[in-house]
């Protein structure tokens, strides 16, 4: 699909309650993923701290996500959950770029061909500049219904882990 300038874009109202749903349901869902990562970390920041894979307990989803990769890649003590982990993990990065370009983008501009699809601008503020465009993300509403509808399978999954991490 051809971008038109900022100038010259359009969203319907019919558009944006296309996803009003999905887009709750991906967010709501996204929060709980989210406490599901810091019970993980809860558990194994010690034992990643002893080995020096961390100093300090990340506040990020992104830095959440990375750490963790790296405890159940390099630490022996995590290896049960290992293939699991990371599927996960891999799947909550992928959540977690779709909930970002929703959050931090403005919704701009709706096109429908070849499939519908919503473009969401990154606007930086620079001094002396003021507000541009840092780039445009697109996000089709199957990609938005499809997060939505992941979000709470992997929620789950990552909450047996959890359970069995703090009974260690």
């Amino acid at each position: 699909m051809m971008v038109p300038d900022l100038g010259s874009r359009s969203i319907t109202f019919e558009a944006v309650a296309d996803v009003e749903r999905p887009v709750g349901q991906l967010l709501l869902g996204f929060a709980l993923l989210d406490h599901q990562l810091d019970f993980w970390l809860m558990a194994i920041f010690d034992v990643a701290r002893k080995h020096n894979l961390a100093s300090k307990m990340p506040h990020l989803v992104g830095d959440k996500i990375g750490l963790l990769v790296k405890c159940f890649t390099h630490l022996a003590e995590y290896s049960k959950h290992q293939h699991q982990a990371l599927m996960l993990l891999k799947q909550a990065d992928e959540l977690n770029s779709i909930r970002n370009t929703i959050v931090h983008g403005a919704l701009s501009h709706f096109g429908a061909d070849p499939e519908p699809m919503l473009i969401f601008a990154r606007l930086r503020y620079s001094k002396g500049h003021g507000i541009h465009l840092l780039k445009d993300e697109g996000l089709t509403f199957a990609q938005i219904n499809s997060a939505a509808s992941r979000v709470n399978d992997v929620v789950a999954e990552m909450h047996a882990i959890s359970q069995d991490l703090h009974r260690q």
